[in-house]
């Protein structure tokens, strides 16, 4: 674990050879001016209260400014290069069931495809076709996606007797990532949607249990562990569920 600073790229010294700062400004949720320092070599480095996923090692700045170079990327910055590797994945469902439109569904596509997250993966689970064909799900898919690097997919539903809750635990579960995203077709989420919790996560360092709105709109994003362990059997009582599943006086609704 990177419980210090040392070796870090992004370590800033005074006169006296110990860390005053950070360039990556991790140092104001970590470090408190009375924590202990430790040496290495003849600096100084602060030690820190948590894990700071932005610790780099010198070697790595001359890889990735090597990369830059050689692919000529304009305004870079060591700090932009190495939020980029945390950016925080999402794995995404988008509903589409019986009472739903093929223009709803193509309408919150396009919403999620504004935002322009590059960890987003998105399958939208078709219930509307069960027993028939998704070959127009499908074709709506690779038209809206065909101009972006969106990881897509689209899962049919071919069990009568499986709930929409069912369904989509079935497919979360077999992802990765650290929070899922389910939202109904027609509904529109906000471009900033996805940047607003990963800066609450990887910016403020802050803890992101779930968000979802006050009305009854199914768009919610939830931390995949909390999710697994609730197994929601009921998207209508989910918020209910949630509330009751974290510990009283945390601050666990973050609001989109």
């Amino acid at each position: 674990m990177n419980i210090d600073c040392v070796g870090c790229v992004f370590a800033q010294f005074d006169d006296s050879d110990k860390q005053s700062g950070c360039d990556a400004d991790r140092l104001s949720a970590y470090h408190d001016v009375d924590e202990d320092f430790v040496e290495s070599g003849k600096y100084k480095y602060a030690t820190l209260s948590g894990l700071c996923n932005m610790k780099r090692p010198h070697e790595w700045r001359k890889e990735v400014w090597s990369y830059a170079v050689v692919n000529s990327v304009l305004d870079f910055s060591l700090v932009g290069a190495a939020r980029r590797e945390i950016q925080t994945p999402f794995a995404c469902v988008v509903l589409y069931g019986k009472h739903n439109t093929m223009g709803q569904l193509k309408h919150t596509l396009q919403s999620l495809i504004r935002t322009k997250y590059e960890e987003l993966n998105i399958t939208v689970i078709d219930r509307k076709s069960v027993g028939l064909s998704v070959t127009t799900t499908i074709t709506l898919c690779r038209e809206e996606f065909k101009d972006s690097n969106i990881n897509w997919s689209v899962n049919q539903c071919v069990d009568y007797n499986s709930t929409p809750e069912q369904q989509t635990y079935k497919v979360l579960k077999k992802h990765k990532y650290g929070y899922y995203t389910i939202i109904e077709s027609g509904i529109s989420i906000k471009q900033n949607y996805f940047t607003v919790f990963d800066n609450i996560i990887n910016t403020d360092c802050q803890p992101l249990l779930f968000s979802m709105p006050d009305d009854d709109q199914l768009l919610f994003t939830v931390q995949s562990l909390l999710y697994k362990m609730i197994k929601c059997s009921s998207f209508s009582k989910l918020k209910d569920t949630l509330y009751a599943t974290v510990p009283e006086g945390v601050d666990n609704n973050t609001k989109s």
